[in-house]
Order: C-alpha cells, then sequence, then structure tokens
C-alpha cells in the first residue's frame, strides 16, 4: 500500500533507509579490453553494501568476483578488468546498468542516490478490497451451483466454510505481502469474468433440468366388505353385483 520509486535509466537510485541490491543472472566482464558475458551464482545476494544507505549520498557496492562468477576459470577472472551490471533496488524494482571496476578481487562501484518519499496508494487498496469481494462472490456462485448435486453434509459444510474464510484469508495476505497492482487487477478481473460465466452455467443448468415435484402414486381402493348370509352366500361391495346361487 505505501511504497517509494526512481526513475530508472538515469544512473541514479530513488532510494530509501533499508533498500537492497540485487543483479541479474548474466553481467558483461571486460577481459583484455573485450566482452564477455558472465555467469553470476546467486544474483539476489551477489551485491553487497558497504557501509549504510543514506539517501542524497552515494552508496558503495561490491561484487566478490571468486565467490560469484561460476563460468570462468581463476586465470580469466584475475584478468577482469572491469564489469557492465544491471542493478536492481528489490523495494523499487529500479533498474540501472553500472560500471563496476576491480579491485583486490573484488568488483566495486559508486552509485548515487536520492530520497524519495514513501507515498500510500488508495488504488492499490481498492483492487485488493475488490479482489476480496469478487473472490467471495466467485465462491457464493460456485457453492450455490453445488447445491444440487447430491453430496456429504460434512463435506458441504466444509465447501461452504472455506468458501468464506478463503477470500478473507487471502485479501489479508495482500494488504500485508504487496504484489504489483497489474497483477491485482488481472486476478479481479478474472474473478469477474468467472462470476458471469458461473451464473450463466447455472442458469443453463436450471432451464434444461427443471425440478420436478414429487409424485406419490396412490391407488384408491374401495374398502370391501364381506357379508355372509346364513345360506353361504356372500355380498361384496356396493360395486360388486351379488351372485347367489339359484336353487334349482
Amino acid at each position: 500500500m505505501r511504497s517509494h520509486a526512481g526513475v530508472s535509466g538515469d544512473k541514479i537510485f530513488g532510494v530509501a533507509e533499508g533498500d537492497t541490491f540485487s543483479t541479474e543472472k548474466i553481467i558483461t566482464v571486460y577481459i583484455n579490453n573485450k566482452k564477455q558475458e558472465a555467469k553470476i551464482k546467486d544474483p539476489g545476494k551477489a551485491v553487497e553494501i558497504q557501509g549504510n544507505i543514506i539517501p542524497g549520498e552515494t552508496v558503495d557496492l561490491k561484487i566478490n568476483l571468486e565467490s560469484q562468477i561460476t563460468n570462468l576459470k581463476f586465470e580469466e577472472i584475475d584478468k577482469i578488468q572491469k564489469a557492465d551490471v544491471p542493478i536492481i533496488d528489490n523495494a523499487t524494482k529500479e533498474k540501472e546498468n553500472i560500471i563496476f571496476n576491480k579491485r583486490a578481487g573484488l568488483l566495486v562501484a559508486q552509485v548515487s542516490t536520492v530520497k524519495t518519499k514513501s507515498v500510500f496508494h488508495p488504488d492499490v487498496l481498492i483492487l485488493v478490497i475488490l479482489f476480496g469481494i469478487t473472490m467471495f462472490l466467485s465462491q457464493k456462485v460456485m457453492t450455490a451451483g453445488n447445491k444440487n448435486t447430491p453430496a456429504d453434509p460434512a463435506q458441504q459444510a466444509m465447501q461452504e466454510s472455506m468458501g468464506k474464510m478463503m477470500p478473507i484469508m487471502i485479501t489479508g495476505m495482500f494488504i500485508f505481502v504487496p504484489i504489483p497492482a497489474g497483477v491485482l487487477l488481472y486476478m479481479v478481473v478474472s474473478n469477474i469474468i468467472q462470476v458471469i460465466q458461473t451464473v450463466i452455467i447455472n442458469k443453463q443448468i436450471a432451464e434444461e433440468n427443471p425440478k420436478k415435484p414429487d409424485v406419490i402414486d396412490i391407488v384408491a381402493s374401495e374398502p370391501k366388505n364381506i357379508v355372509e348370509d346364513t345360506n353361504g352366500e356372500t355380498e361384496g361391495t356396493s360395486s360388486e353385483k351379488k351372485i347367489k346361487k339359484s336353487k334349482w
């Protein structure tokens, strides 16, 4: 939500106290005035800061050649004169190509810095909230569509609970673990499209398979009152004709 930024390509880093730096996987080194590519072992830890960062003052950076360059022999490393290294501010993602000179087995450079202000970005907060709302709606619509399918009650209750908790957990994570605004926007749009698609599909399924009322077959039966007369004759129901034996 709150961040600072710098302008790439001007050889000056916009920094704040506590910023760290990294490099890319491939750097360009100069051996006998000829360019050659060198591979960095650990780009995230290759660049070390000598001293502390004071915004507005130059910062000293260094790279250990022997421990970080993996594709060159020690003889070639000893002949390195300088290197063109892309340096990245891990806080702002600002990138500058810095010339490092060799000194006592190290690549060293001084980089100019300017102080930047930390600014609150309400648009990012709005995107995070929209993401939480759209994710909740997506889970709600999917759960509603599954109600017509027979399922274990315990499993269905667990799915409903997860549908409520997951949006809250992920939204809270995005508040404390920032991600690029473009990624947030993509996720919000994706959730909206998913909600629309699910609603349309559920509606089509409901139209194709309308709910039929339960029909109970009732067979009407008329009670039969059987009466036996003194002559052994049997009388049926009112709907039946009496059958009597004729006396000859």
